[in-house]
């Protein structure tokens, strides 16, 4: 009875700009923690889009980091190690942005899984021969990177929250601005 009561109470706060109640954000439980990994075995859910968007993203995230590590444990090669380490600081500020706006609008802390794919990778670039290893990382990096500008594309129309949206559209903006970098660079090569 308790919760109802208290669910009462905070409805008004849980309404969008139109006055709609957002029933994702509603329901939430105050300061919830969530499994990526819970979400994989359960088959995800079929919270909202942006819910799911912006969890994806921390995984997406917290695959750059995991790569970024084992490149600089296992590469003796100084420009794919300061690569790595760019991807992944690139990423960190975004992370904390995408980690704050998940917590702001649904009070849920995501401890992010990693994907798979960025698992394997960072073992093939670990194996391969030094002269190769800079091209791999970026040749990796620039597909996932088009890969991730598809589902932005995809995703961007179903957004309901306006920071959210926002946020998909400076993505989307630095993706692209990113793969002409890389389109650049693969070239030289």
């Amino acid at each position: 009875m308790r919760r109802f009561l208290l669910l009462l109470v905070c409805l008004p706060a849980c309404r969008d700009q139109a006055g709609n109640v957002d029933m994702d954000v509603a329901v939430a439980s105050a300061d919830s923690v969530v499994w990526g990994e819970d979400r994989i075995r359960s088959g995800g859910h079929t919270g909202s889009p942006d819910r799911i968007f912006l969890e994806r993203l921390l995984d997406h995230y917290q695959g750059l980091e995991y790569l970024a590590e084992r490149i600089r444990q296992t590469s003796t090669v100084t420009a794919v190690r300061r690569d790595a380490w760019r991807f992944d600081q690139r990423g960190a500020a975004e992370r904390h942005e995408v980690d704050a706006l998940l917590h702001r609008l649904y009070d849920e802390r995501y401890l992010p899984l990693v994907p798979e794919e960025f698992r394997v990778v960072a073992a093939a670039i670990g194996d391969l021969p030094p002269d190769q290893q800079a091209r791999a990382l970026l040749e990796f990096v620039n597909r996932h990177q088009e890969e991730d500008l598809a589902r932005i594309d995809r995703i961007l129309p179903r957004l309901e929250h306006d920071e959210v949206r926002e946020l998909a559209r400076e993505l989307r903006r630095d993706q692209r601005r990113d793969l002409r970098v890389f389109a650049r660079r693969l070239a030289r090569d």
